[in-house]
């Protein structure tokens, strides 16, 4: 499941959930850290994601966020730091 709806980005004002600070996503194929989450008072709603392999820092857009078909990673529930 998508963490983004198949909404308007002008319509929506609300944070979109999974993409928050620090969380972990991946389209299937390659894993990103949410490093600036989507702030919905810009005209052009983004988000800046890394990349886990190569570390690079890429804006997306909303939209792009959601042809992705993002899903939020999350640890196993027996995993501790």
């Amino acid at each position: 499941m998508s963490l983004l709806s198949n909404r308007s980005s002008a319509a929506s004002t609300e944070r979109d959930p999974g993409l928050d600070e620090g969380a972990y996503v991946t389209d299937g194929k390659r894993l990103f850290r949410v490093v600036q989450p989507i702030n919905p008072p810009r005209a052009v709603r983004s988000a800046v994601l890394e990349d886990c392999m190569t570390l690079d820092l890429h804006s997306y857009a909303a939209t792009t966020l959601w042809e992705m078909g993002l899903r939020v990673v999350r640890p196993p529930a027996d995993w501790h730091r």
